[in-house]
This record gives structure tokens, sequence and C-alpha cells, in this order.
């Protein structure tokens, strides 16, 4: 099989509460938590690569975001590139896709699907600040983000029917949900690159919160973004949207089984688990007192609930181990 067994540890055999980012021996990544507002800031750091995704960064990502999901210190997750370019894509000098030929083809797991899996696990909002050219897996990773700043004229694109292969990173499922069908389908079946604007002639305008004027505004516009909605907005609630949106069925993957009933009685059971235990009470007294809310601080009382998460999930990896890529 493709894989390889992950340098980190399992997520269930550390302290996550007491895990120290800076201190961590992060490779081709840094990782910061800022314990004031519940930031954590994720940096992709190969600059002398355009940080060229290795297989050690996308083992760090999948790692970084489990640590996300499970540290109450961390409100939301920003993403970003060191330097100029935010990800040039796969690091093509190790050649051959991560894939073994003399193992089962059924067998593979694309990394890069594996990264994003993981943020759609991650029940806390990520924010992907998109500095400079986002190309290939650069461009398909931030797909699953919540919300995503990006600088005006960045080279975005798909090229993968260029480099004759397939899509990859669940974009052909992201994609078309993001920008609709159409839009998806000249992305991706041209591989043309598409200068990042704000400009609804563009077939990527749909992804972007905003647009920025230069790359030095990117981070700061994403930092004050995360750090509002952080302290703004209740943990809980946007936990419960944020699977209302991708997973809204009880069924596999969070498919419907029950059609749009099945999303009224899922939204209501919410709305009354949020007024009778969660965050409601405190979000309409703060709002009449005209004062900042003290919501509750973890997710504690979600995962207790008995109700979350209500979706199935395939487990589509193999032991402990992560694609190449």
């Amino acid at each position: 099989m493709p894989a390889f067994t992950s340098p980190h540890p399992a997520i269930d055999s550390i302290d996550v509460s007491a895990f120290d980012y800076g201190a961590y021996p992060w490779k081709d990544l840094l990782v910061g938590l800022d314990h004031k507002t519940g930031v954590l800031l994720i940096t992709l750091n190969r600059p002398e690569r355009h940080n060229a995704l290795s297989s050690h960064m996308a083992a760090g990502l999948i790692f970084a975001y489990q640590l996300a999901s499970h540290d109450d210190r961390v409100k939301v997750v920003v993403l970003t590139g060191a330097g100029k370019s935010f990800c040039a894509g796969a690091d093509l000098t190790t050649g051959g896709f991560g894939v073994d030929p003399a193992a089962r083809l059924e067998d593979h797991r694309d990394g890069g699907g594996q990264i994003v899996l993981e943020m759609l696990r991650c029940p806390k909002l990520i924010v992907a600040a998109i500095n400079g050219n986002a190309v290939g897996i650069g461009l398909t990773m931030t797909l699953p983000a919540d919300l995503r700043i990006c600088v005006e004229g960045a080279k975005l694109g798909t090229p993968f029917a260029k480099r004759g292969i397939a899509s990859d990173a669940v974009s052909s499922y992201f994609l078309p949900r993001l920008v609709g069908h159409s839009n998806a389908s000249k992305i991706l079946l041209t591989g043309d690159v598409f200068p990042a604007s704000a400009s609804a002639v563009s077939p990527l305008s749909a992804l972007f919160f905003s647009v920025q004027a230069s790359a030095g505004e990117v981070l700061p516009a994403a930092m004050g973004l995360a750090t509002r909605l952080a302290e703004e907005n209740s943990l809980l609630s946007m936990a419960i949207i944020k699977a209302q949106l991708w997973r809204p069925g009880g069924g596999l993957g969070g498919q419907l089984e029950g059609g749009v009933e099945e999303v009224h009685e899922r939204e209501s059971l919410a709305l009354a688990w949020q007024v009778v235990s969660g965050d409601a009470k405190e979000g309409v007294m703060s709002f009449m007192q005209k004062r900042k809310p003290k919501f509750q601080a973890s997710l504690k009382p979600l995962r207790e609930s008995g109700w979350w998460p209500w979706w199935k999930v395939k487990d589509v990896r193999k032991g402990d181990g992560i694609s190449k890529l």
C-alpha cells in the first residue's frame, strides 16, 4: 500500500489541552496558537519551493487539524503560506503522485483528500488566507475551508487535465457545490489558470469572502476576521451550522435519507437544544443588554448531547498511515 506511518502521535495518546504548538517539531509547517484570541495559525513553510506540498507537510496538516478539533483552546483556524505563494501544488520532484504501481489501485489514498477530509471533520471554523498563487492541491486544499480571503490577481487553477491526472482532494465534490457545476467544469476540464478577482465574471469569484488589493493585506484581514468570529460568535453555533451545511442528513457521509423534512427535523432539534442547553439564552441576553456575549468556551456540551454528530462516516483511512503525495 502506498502509505507511510505518520510521524505524529495518535491524538488520543496526548493531552491536547496542554499541547505546546510552538515547541513541537513541525516540518514544513509553522503552527502557533494565540491564547488570548483562540486563533490557531497554520503556515505552509516551504517558501523556497513556493510551499509545494510535501508528505511531511501533509502529515503535519492532518495532525494540526486533529489537534484543532479536540483542543478547546482553539476557536478558529487560519491557514496561510509563507513567502510570495500560498501553495504551488504537489511537489512533483518526488514523481508518481505517491502511487505504488505494485500495490492494488483500490488501496491508494490521495494525500490531499486525506487533508481535506480532516478539515471537513474539524468542527472549528477554518479561514484560508490565500496570500499568493494557489494551484492544484494549493487551491483544492482551501475548498473545505469555511471562509477564504485572497489577494487580487493571484493565479488560481487546477491543471490536472494538463498533467494527465484526475481531480484530487475531493475537489470534484466540493467545487461544484461552491461555484456551481458550469463554473466547476470550466475550471477542472480546461485546467486553465484564472486570476483571483471579486468580479462576477470570474468562475472562482464565489469562493471568496473578500479579495485584498495586496498580499500584505491578506493575513491581517484573515486574522481580523478569525478574531472577530472567535469573540462574537457561539462556538457551539458555528460547529452546528458548519455541519448542517456539509452534513445535512443522518446517512453515510451526511447524506439525506428523509428529504427536506429531515433537514427541518434536525434544524428544529438543534435550535431547541441551543435554547435549553446551549448558548441561545446568553446570545439573546447579551444582545438586549448591548454587551459582548460570554458564550460557552468549549464543545463539551455538544459532544455530550447525545445527538451530535448525527451523521455516519465511512472510514477510508488505512491504519494510522496516510498516503504519500
